[in-house]
Order: structure tokens, then C-alpha cells, then sequence
């Protein structure tokens, strides 16, 4: 993945609030976390593949 465009994503999913972002110079991730929200999200996903269709 091309640096832009993992900055654009870190840069999209903060905004959500699912991560903070941790930036070095010149725009580039350092360290991502997953928010409260984002564990929630991350979970709800996970129950609804276990519980959807086989």
C-alpha cells in the first residue's frame, strides 16, 4: 500500500473515531490504535459473520 494512501485511510477511520493515529514527519503513520468504538465496531462485525448465513 502506497504511503498516501494509508494516510488517507488512518486519515478517513480517525475522523470515524475507530482509531487515533499516531503521525511522524512527513505524514506517515507511526502508530495506530483502535478506539472504544473501533473494538466495538470490530466486534459487531465479527458476531454478525458467526450468526449470518453458512
Amino acid at each position: 500500500m502506497r504511503t498516501q494512501d494509508l494516510a488517507a485511510a488512518c486519515t478517513y477511520l480517525a475522523g470515524e473515531g475507530l482509531i487515533t493515529v499516531d503521525w511522524e514527519p512527513g505524514n506517515t503513520p507511526a502508530m495506530v490504535t483502535l478506539t472504544h468504538e473501533g473494538i466495538r465496531h470490530m466486534e459487531a462485525e465479527e458476531e454478525g459473520r458467526a450468526t449470518g448465513p453458512a
